[in-house]
């Protein structure tokens, strides 16, 4: 009996979570096992590879270090995450479109579009345009399954 209860509590939680987070829902998910090796993470050459930055990709927090300011990233796909309150997503098309999960104070958090670009003397510097004002991100390591990154905060003047 305990059991049923667990499972009904559960469905209860998930079916909040789709209520609450649809546009993180309605992508693909893999089933839950094992994360597979990952590949080792090469630092960024002057070339990025679009193909390994385009695509959906979701702050994974529990990856990272402690007092650490590099951010680390999973494709959506990649694994069931944990449940949050608000995760942290992003999506990169190759036509230069962004769009990033917003924050919303009424838990309705929903997607806003913006550009990005790579910095044309940096190719590890990447620019996002949200809402009319840019953040500067640089890539620490990018493949196919994992992007780090660390904000680049412009000096005070």
């Amino acid at each position: 009996m305990a059991g049923a209860k667990c499972l009904i509590t559960m469905r209860k939680a998930l079916l909040c979570l789709a209520l609450t987070i649809p546009s993180l829902i309605a992508e693909p998910v893999a089933p839950a096992t094992p994360a597979p090796k990952e590949e080792k993470s090469v630092a960024v050459s002057p070339a990025i590879d679009l193909a390994n930055l385009c695509q959906h990709w979701v702050h994974s927090v529990e990856e990272e270090k402690p007092g650490d300011k590099e951010q680390v990233f999973r494709p959506s796909a990649f694994k069931v995450f944990p449940p949050s309150r608000f995760r942290m997503a992003c999506k990169f098309s190759a036509n230069k479109d962004f769009e990033w999960l917003e924050l919303a104070s009424n838990d309705a958090h929903g997607f806003k579009k913006g550009t990005w670009s790579i910095d044309p003397t940096d190719k590890a510097l990447l620019h996002l345009v949200k809402g009319g004002t840019q953040e500067s991100y640089r890539i620490t390591s990018l493949t196919k399954d994992r992007l780090t990154w660390t904000q680049v905060v412009p000096a005070a003047k």
